[in-house]
């Protein structure tokens, strides 16, 4: 049985949070003991974004946000927490590829996403029976009685989706940019509005 993606992205919204409050523990803890080192205050605030999920996903089957929306990442094919490698594996791709790699949870059979694919897990509802029907989703059969697009045809149109949602980010960013450095000219009071 496989959560829904508002389950998984209320379980995303939970482990930002918390990464958040463990960043920012650490760098008070580097404050405190007086860290003067560039390269020591880096790693100190990337090491948690980079350990935090693999650690908490290899031995406990899941970060916070997970727990409380009462889902666990497994082995594909095994009811077994994935192993370090696996969770770092993961990791990388989920943040290199960000929320977009959710979007093939709602295109392939077991609802995984690319970084899941990649490390070869899938995420599953711990205990179906304490969730509302609605919220657990079987394995996604194809109906008889449909014709489904291939899946190089459903690829390409997620591909150009995507590929015009940054374009269209990218001009808006463009003309936010322009504009304020157009009115920046004429206006001191603009850079503050206009400041990145």
């Amino acid at each position: 049985m496989y959560p829904k993606l508002s389950r998984r992205l209320r379980a995303l919204m939970i482990d930002s949070l918390v990464l958040v409050v463990v960043v920012a523990f650490s760098i008070a803890v580097g404050t405190s003991i007086g860290l003067k080192n560039d390269v020591y205050q880096s790693a100190l605030i990337l090491m948690p974004i980079i350990l935090f999920e693999p650690v908490l996903v290899s031995l406990t089957g899941g970060n916070v946000g997970h727990h409380l929306m009462g889902i666990r990442i497994r082995k594909v094919g095994a009811n077994k927490k994935i192993n370090i490698f696996q969770a770092l594996v993961r990791t990388f791709f989920k943040l290199f590829l960000g929320v977009p790699s959710l979007i093939a949870i709602l295109t392939s059979k077991k609802r995984q996403a690319v970084h899941d694919f990649l490390s070869v897990s899938l995420v599953v509802v711990k205990d179906p029976a304490s969730l509302p029907g609605y919220e657990v989703l079987d394995e996604r059969t194809e109906s008889l009685d449909y014709k489904y697009p291939g899946k190089v045809r459903r690829l390409v149109v997620v591909g150009v989706y995507l590929l015009l949602s940054m374009l269209f980010a990218s001009m808006i960013s463009f003309f936010q940019y322009r504009s304020c450095v157009l009115l920046g000219r004429f206006a001191v009071s603009w850079k503050v509005l206009c400041s990145f």
